[in-house]
């Protein structure tokens, strides 16, 4: 508790109006076919910007941002419907009835307002994305869109994660672990946030070795290890493996007694492989040894600075 603000998100928001392509790739699940299919990406950017810009008479019969995008999602795969007129009258003078005349309430507001939104040119190019209806392709794009029920409580239009204007900011991110889906659009989109922030960031990332797994978020942060210095970002990762992360890295290590991880650390420096093997297991607490890429060994001592806040102040 040294006096920082802080704030802490137990399940962080991802806003899709604020996001990146590769974030918004890995909300709607697409990222394993991107490369195959750019028509894809560009269909759930229309489907993104459809849902963040609807009015609020659309968004408020929708039970949250899934269920909205979702829907924009079906009205556009079904191009018959979108170009078919509703019975606007009948279905607005109607209130109160059954589940399927709300249904249709809804779909015909939300209808109407992308009929509306769209230029001719974004209306044509939209069918003709999905005019190449063959089986595979029609079952891909519902497949997709049955995937976003597992971000509901992520997936948003308004609310973010908020790294600017606080000194500490945790995103915990050991409920999205549990299902990977979870961990991959939020984790690329704090390291884009990282990226972009004008701040001077240091980024932690603890458990390593579990976000790390997957491909996209490993690649995510060995381009911020690799260009984020010039733009004053750093990158920490806090791991019990210390090459299973990454190999070209600075190291800082403290106690470390299990034999595999201590072979490790020697293979970085063959040089002082016998003073490693005997110097790893017995470091005190708050007491490191930093190795830098080229195998210069630096002890580090960490000095514990407490001091007493109110609550109000930390």
């Amino acid at each position: 508790r040294m006096g920082y603000r802080v704030v802490y998100h137990d399940l962080p928001k991802v806003n899709i109006c604020r996001t990146p392509p590769e974030v918004l790739a890995a909300v709607f699940g697409i990222l394993p076919v991107l490369d195959r299919a750019p028509k894809m990406m560009r269909y759930m950017q229309m489907i993104a910007k459809l849902a963040c810009e609807a009015p609020q008479e659309v968004k408020e019969t929708f039970e949250d941002a899934v269920d909205l995008i979702k829907a924009i999602a079906e009205a556009i795969i079904l191009v018959n419907y979108l170009d078919a007129e509703c019975d606007k009258p009948r279905i607005d003078s109607f209130a109160g009835g059954k589940r399927a005349d709300d249904v249709e309430r809804k779909m015909c507001r939300l209808k109407n307002y992308i009929r509306e939104r769209l230029t001719p040119f974004e209306y044509n190019m939209l069918k003709n994305l999905v005019k190449d209806r063959d089986r595979e392709s029609l079952e891909s794009l519902y497949r997709y869109m049955a995937q976003l029920d597992l971000f509901r409580g992520i997936i948003s239009l308004d609310e973010d994660i908020a790294l600017e204007g606080y000194d500490i900011v945790i995103v915990n991110l050991s409920i999205a672990l549990s299902q990977i889906s979870f961990a991959i659009p939020i984790a690329i989109h704090v390291i884009n946030k990282v990226f972009t922030s004008p701040e001077k960031i240091v980024l932690f990332v603890e458990e390593a070795p579990a976000l790390m797994a997957s491909d996209y978020i490993r690649a995510s942060i060995e381009n911020l290890v690799r260009q984020g210095r010039k733009f004053n970002k750093f990158v920490v990762i806090v791991t019990q493996a210390p090459l299973e992360v990454m190999s070209q890295t600075n190291l800082i290590i403290g106690n470390i007694a299990n034999s595999r991880y201590i072979k490790e650390v020697m293979s970085r420096v063959p040089h002082m492989s016998d003073a490693l093997r005997f110097v790893l297991p017995i470091i005190k607490p708050w007491t490191f040894i930093y190795i830098d890429t080229t195998g210069n060994i630096v002890p580090v001592k960490i000095l514990r600075k407490v001091a007493k806040h109110s609550a109000s102040e930390v």
